[in-house]
């Protein structure tokens, strides 16, 4: 098995999950809703800046986002060869 993110990363991802799930189970309960919230927005900035700092190919957030001339190559240059 190919580990591509650390453990950082996987703990943060799994954590957000779960608070989400108890965000959701627990709207009628206000104050656990609301304390699952903020453990997000916690979860989510840690993440954010874990992302910017990082070093690791995979877990960089520039890796996530492509430029305008990427996009434009990928669906009329790319997308056309495909196409044809």
């Amino acid at each position: 098995m190919v580990k591509v993110w650390n453990l950082p990363t996987r703990i943060s991802h799994s954590l957000l999950i779960f608070f989400v799930i108890v965000a959701f189970l627990t709207e009628d309960f206000e104050r656990i809703h609301e304390s699952a919230g903020f453990i997000i927005l916690a979860i989510v900035m840690f993440r954010i800046s874990y992302g910017l700092k990082t070093k690791n190919e995979y877990e960089k957030l520039s890796s996530y986002f492509y430029s305008p001339s990427k996009i434009i190559r990928f669906i009329f240059i790319d997308g056309l060869k495909k196409g044809a």
